[in-house]
């Protein structure tokens, strides 16, 4: 007859559970928020719009596409962090962290340097992400105390 050690049989429990509605609200708002931007951007950068504030680069301009080669750079960034979120690792939380603080402060200078007020709510969704990450359930999930 064959035994089997309890010691080879115990699993982790906290490395098996599944991760808190936290870090679930941060993935999917993570997800849809930087998918539109990736959309929102190209667009922008390839088409006119009426609306555009003076002080804003001319579509199809260099500057545009500077623009836009950056912001999509930075929700790519963002995608990137999702399943890192969900695998526990602090590298990923670290630089979704990063990630929201920077389109928190570009969309802090829409808001209040360019005057578009549609950027208010890029600012409040940016919040939520933030409270998300910064959560104490999400903080156990990824190992940071």
């Amino acid at each position: 007859m064959t035994t089997l050690s309890t010691a080879a049989m115990t699993t982790d429990v906290t490395r098996r559970a599944r991760a808190p509605w936290t870090v679930h609200a941060a993935a999917a708002i993570t997800t849809l928020i930087n998918s539109m931007t990736c959309v929102g951007a190209v667009y922008f950068a390839f088409h006119d719009d009426p609306t555009r504030p003076a002080s804003a680069p001319a579509f199809g301009s260099w500057q545009a596409m500077t623009l836009m080669l950056l912001i999509v750079g930075y929700a790519v960034t963002a995608l990137a962090t999702v399943p890192g979120l969900y695998r526990r690792s602090r590298l990923a939380w670290g630089v979704a962290l990063g990630v929201v603080g920077a389109q928190f402060l570009f969309g802090a200078l829409k808001y209040l340097g360019l005057g578009e007020s549609a950027a208010g709510l890029f600012i409040v969704v940016d919040i939520v992400i933030a409270a998300c990450l910064l959560a104490a359930p999400t903080r156990r999930h990824v190992g940071v105390q």
